[in-house]
């Protein structure tokens, strides 16, 4: 076939395909004079290879700007959806709420605070009773701080700090003991920070660690003043390494006389184990006792290892 026949052929073919424009500017105006000559319309099939080559790359070029500027677009101008890990479109979250089907996971409401009591015991000793409150039914606390700051006059006389863990729906005692302040305060202010939450799937109730046989009674010719004992009791199906105790003693008028805390290491399913807190300065005859019982079930080196790896109350 010669040239004049493959001319022919290229042109019932509609080989001008290739004589194309990009963003309104005709790239035969553009290119090098050598390769114009073949590309807009002169004969391609007898083009040399390095003139071949610096067309494709040319195409090459071309097609991956237009794709990059597609993209570009795509990005800049794309709407609002309930896909895009953006909070927009009135969302109440990221992608959930208002227009999007999917409901937010609501936030845990803050711990608070609910009693707080300073007790003189010696001369410039005092215990504290404060009790906390958790009013999330999903979410139990792993660990959060807690700042107390004593006042005497308007003026930070001492101040302490702590943790404790709390379970969903709870609340939580906490007793400090034999603090040392030269003046009797008469204000504090407590400051909770640093929650670690935790969400507990198909959470019911606390692991049932309950006390018996609990007695308080006045010692005699002792070093103590008076002692109280009971039993703790295992009910649960797992197995602690730790037991806290919270012993707080009450008037008639159930007001709070004073408070201590004792724990008892070690606690198996279905155990009793016994335990005794004294106290070693004169306190008010008790008309009731109230002890709470409790565990960190959010601690995994706390369940026992009875069949080679830990239980897990969590994963209840």
């Amino acid at each position: 076939m010669n040239i004049e026949a493959k001319k022919q052929y290229i042109e019932t073919l509609n080989v001008d395909l290739f004589k194309f424009s990009v963003y309104n500017i005709n790239i035969c105006s553009v290119i090098q004079p050598r390769i114009k000559r073949l590309y807009c319309g002169v004969d391609i099939l007898s083009m040399d290879h390095r003139v071949k080559k610096q067309i494709f790359i040319l195409t090459g070029f071309i097609l991956i700007t237009g794709l990059f500027s597609f993209l570009v677009y795509l990005v800049v101008h794309n709407p609002a959806n309930c896909f895009d890990g953006i909070q927009n479109q009135d969302e109440v979250g990221v992608d959930c709420g208002d227009v999007c089907e999917k409901q937010c996971e609501l936030k845990p409401e803050d711990i608070k605070v609910i009693f707080t009591k300073v007790i003189p015991t010696l001369p410039q000793k005092y215990n504290m009773i404060l009790k906390f409150s958790n009013p999330n039914a999903t979410y139990g606390v792993k660990s959060v701080d807690y700042v107390v700051k004593f006042f005497n006059e308007s003026r930070v006389i001492a101040d302490h700090t702590g943790s404790f863990y709390i379970l969903p729906n709870d609340t939580k005692t906490v007793i400090l003991n034999a603090l040392d302040m030269e003046l009797e305060p008469d204000n504090v202010s407590v400051t909770i920070e640093n929650i670690d939450w935790i969400k507990l799937q198909n959470y019911q109730t606390a692991p049932q660690i309950v006390v018996k046989n609990q007695f308080y009674h006045e010692l005699v010719n002792q070093t103590a003043f008076s002692e109280i004992k009971g039993v703790a009791v295992n009910r649960s199906d797992f197995d602690f390494d730790k037991i806290d105790v919270n012993i707080l003693l009450f008037d008639s008028n159930k007001e709070i006389i004073d408070g201590t805390f004792t724990e008892i290491r070690t606690l198996f399913s279905g155990e009793e184990r016994e335990f005794i807190a004294n106290w070693f300065y004169s306190v008010q005859n008790p008309a009731s006792v109230e002890i709470e019982a409790d565990t960190n079930v959010f601690e995994s080196d706390n369940f026992m290892k009875r069949y080679g790896s830990p239980e897990k109350f969590q994963e209840l």
